[in-house]
């Protein structure tokens, strides 16, 4: 009765980046996914998720990791288990160890498709998330207005507007990868 603000979770976000996924590899038949138990999202939406993979022919491989300590020995399993390409959440563990998960995934040749700008410039394959600029515009606005005088109640919860498509291309070519006419062309950045 007393919250509001802005949500980034998404089924149709979780599709557009995994057709995205589809779309850089075509014959991906096995996808790893970082998954952080602790976070309540995965616990209810994960037979969702499992839907989204099998709807576009992927087969999910789900890793819980609870702890830092736990990111290398999660990765090795990913590759064991023959995952193709890894999707790493910005989930707060994840987004604030993406270092040591690119140095873990690039012993493993594994592609990191990510959420997000900085996870990009630090060396993820792609990422198609809201744009941050445009949810910290929101967030202010809100703030605005409850500075205002009016109750969090009253003001209901936004979702995303604008989205970008990033692209690493130095990543790419470190991994051996050519990305897709049709992808370099809409994508809103391409690192080089």
């Amino acid at each position: 009765a007393n919250v509001t603000g802005t949500s980034t979770l998404s089924p149709e976000l979780d599709r557009k980046r995994l057709e995205l996924l589809r779309e850089l590899f075509p014959n991906a038949q096995r996808v790893g996914e970082l998954v952080v138990p602790a976070n309540p999202v995965f616990r209810v939406a994960r037979k969702e998720y499992e839907q989204t993979y099998r709807s576009l022919g992927i087969q999910p491989i789900f890793v819980e990791v609870a702890q830092v300590s736990e990111l290398e020995s999660a990765i090795a399993d990913v590759a064991q288990r023959g995952a193709q390409a890894l999707y790493v959440s910005a989930e707060p563990l994840l987004a604030t160890n993406v270092s040591l998960i690119l140095r873990a995934a690039e012993k493993h040749s594994l592609p990191l498709i990510v959420e997000g700008r900085d996870m990009v410039e630090a060396g993820g394959l792609m990422s198609y998330a809201p744009l941050e600029a445009e949810l910290d515009r929101q967030l202010a606005v809100f703030v605005d207005k409850i500075l205002r005088g009016a109750k969090p109640a009253d003001l209901p919860i936004q979702q995303p507007t604008k989205f970008e498509l990033l692209i690493n291309l130095k990543t790419a070519k470190a991994l051996g990868l050519t990305f897709p006419q049709s992808l370099l062309m809409r994508a809103d950045e391409v690192v080089q």
